[in-house]
Parts: structure tokens; C-alpha cells; sequence
């Protein structure tokens, strides 16, 4: 009888812990967001991918991607690029109170998609990510997006 108790108060633990390790992790989570214009779409439309810096520090984003996007498989997400890069590129800085925004155009599928933006923090300016010694990377997604398959034309 001992055993069941002890094992819900460790599961009530872990559970509550959770957002404390969360905040541990990334204590400014709350303040960077991503955002999209539409949550259901259709090959060929555009999304607005804003990407919002609440924080009161700089962050910083990848030179060439600073956004990918994942499709919802039966096995979980598969993560694309969204631009294919010879070189890395300078960071993108995202100052404290601003936002940072990209179009993307949904391609040829039906599914589900998000997009995601590695976020650093406490780097060097000026400098590829790479090279830049930042101190932390957290990934940051956006809300699902539902696209729809293409209509074919009667």
C-alpha cells in the first residue's frame, strides 16, 4: 500500500516540475514567439512566419535558414530547410521589442505542417552562428498549420 502513494506523489513531482525545468532550461520562453497568418492552407498560399522578441536582450537567428518547417509523418515530424545554403551567412539579430518575419508558400502536399527557428542567446554580433560562442540555442515553434489537398479541376 505504501508503494502506490509514493508512486503518485513522484508522478504529482515530476508533473509540477516540469514547468520548473522548463523555466530552468529557458527562463525567457515566454518572451519569444512565433507566429502565423493562417492555421489551415492550401498548396500555393502564403504564410507569414513572425517570429516576436519580447525579451529585453538581443537574440539571434541562423544566417541562411532562420526558419525551417517540419510535415507531420506517421512516425512524427520530418524537419526541411527552407532555402539551401552554400554558406552559413551572419547571424540575424533580433532586438529587444522586435520581430523578425518571413513568407513561405506552402508546396505541393496535403498534412500538417509547423515551422521551427533555432534561438540564440549571449552571442558575439557580427559573426555566423558557428563562430559567434553564443551561450544557449532553444527551438521555438509555431502553432500547426493544416493544408489542405490541391482541388483538381473538373
Amino acid at each position: 500500500m505504501k508503494y502506490p502513494l509514493f508512486l503518485m506523489a513522484l508522478a504529482a513531482l515530476l508533473i509540477a516540475g516540469c514547468d520548473w525545468i522548463d523555466e530552468v532550461i529557458d527562463p525567457e520562453k515566454g518572451l519569444v514567439e512565433m507566429t502565423v497568418s493562417k492555421l489551415k492552407a492550401a498548396p500555393g498560399d502564403e504564410i507569414t512566419i513572425t517570429l516576436f522578441n519580447r525579451g529585453e536582450k538581443t537574440v539571434y537567428l541562423e544566417g541562411c535558414n532562420q526558419f525551417y518547417y517540419s510535415t507531420k509523418s506517421d512516425t512524427g515530424w520530418v524537419d526541411h530547410t527552407m532555402v539551401v545554403c552554400v554558406w552559413e551567412g551572419y547571424e540575424v539579430p533580433v532586438p529587444a521589442g522586435s520581430a523578425h518575419t518571413q513568407k513561405f508558400v506552402v508546396p505541393m502536399m496535403a498534412g500538417t505542417l509547423r515551422f521551427y527557428a533555432p534561438v540564440y542567446r549571449g552571442c558575439k554580433p557580427d559573426l555566423p552562428i558557428s563562430q559567434a560562442e553564443c551561450v544557449t540555442m532553444q527551438r521555438y515553434y509555431s502553432p500547426d498549420v493544416v493544408v489542405y489537398p490541391p482541388r483538381v479541376p473538373r
